[in-house]
């Protein structure tokens, strides 16, 4: 299986790939840089209780962006404590409710639809807190048609980097078969530790 850092990597590349929509759909422009954030940010593991690579480098990034900035490290540290937090009470709920390789969390296109709908209620939670209208999820699903394929080509390709073994109703399941399983836990050796 794939490390975090392999998984941050294809998706580095799933974002090199897909950037370039941008030329022919110049009006889908942030629909696709959002997709690609989201992508990356919100992989099928966040349904594990440890963060992810994606999280660990967000408040690495930010760290390093507050002390260009003139934050002193101190001050830098501790803000992105704060951002780490914050993104770690997003994302928890999440992992209580789904446990870890579930088909919900990692079955493609499944997957996809578990966190979009999660990231979606939240929207919905913000929306009524400052009383603004929130959209259905059935209108965003029809509405932002490239987005969601592009969450889903991130979501496929980290199902596929971990061989498409799934916990099914608590019973392991290799969707390609054993063999497949096998050969990716070759092909990425340091994710075996994980």
């Amino acid at each position: 299986m794939a490390s975090g850092k392999q998984h941050f990597i294809a998706d580095m590349v799933i974002c090199g790939v897909t950037l370039p929509l941008i030329y022919y759909y110049p009006q889908h422009m942030y629909e696709i840089i959002a997709a690609n954030v989201l992508g990356t940010l919100f992989t099928p593991d966040i349904d594990d209780s440890s963060s992810t690579y994606s999280e660990f480098l967000v408040a690495k990034i930010v760290t390093k962006g507050l002390t260009i900035a003139g934050r002193r490290k101190s001050s830098a540290n501790r803000d992105t404590k704060i951002i780490y937090r914050l993104q770690s009470a997003l994302t928890a709920p999440y992992g209580v409710l789904i446990s870890h390789r579930s088909w919900l969390s990692h079955a493609p296109l499944i997957s996809t639809l578990t966190i979009t709908f999660y990231l979606w209620l939240f929207y919905v939670v913000i929306c009524k807190v400052f009383d603004y209208p929130s959209y259905e999820y059935l209108y965003f699903l029809q509405t932002y048609q490239i987005g969601f394929a592009i969450i889903t080509l991130h979501h496929l390709i980290h199902t596929t980097m971990d061989g498409f073994m799934l916990i099914f109703f608590g019973r392991k399941v290799y969707l390609l078969g054993y063999p497949f399983y096998f050969l990716t836990t070759k092909l990425f050796p340091q994710g075996i530790k994980r």
